[in-house]
């Protein structure tokens, strides 16, 4: 049996095929990158500038900035207090004799 033809006032023959996703995510990557999505490695799927190891840089700051942290804290913890603010205690998973517990800090 052949289909029947619907005539809607104003509407076109036919709409376009919409683009599928991994289309669309392709051309992206391609105006992005400016490579071509079949340059990349297809066993990890990742570009080879990808690959740079980045390691990890000591700020030399680092003592001060735990200090300040840890003296923020504190004088948070007693405007808290003293403004009848209960606040979650901190607490931390550590090993006890029936196995692990939450502790405060």
């Amino acid at each position: 049996m052949a289909a029947r033809k619907v005539n809607t006032p104003g509407a076109t023959e036919k709409a376009p095929e919409p683009v599928s996703t991994a289309e669309q995510a392709d051309a992206a990557l391609e105006h992005i990158t400016g490579q071509d999505a079949e340059s990349q490695d297809q066993s990890t799927n990742e570009t080879s500038s990808l690959g740079v190891l980045v390691e990890p840089v000591e700020d030399p700051r680092i003592d001060q900035i735990l200090v300040n942290q840890a003296r923020i804290e504190k004088k948070l913890d007693q405007l808290l207090k003293s403004g009848g603010i209960e606040v979650k205690k901190k607490q931390r998973w550590s090993q006890g004799k029936n196995g692990l517990e939450l502790k405060d800090i």
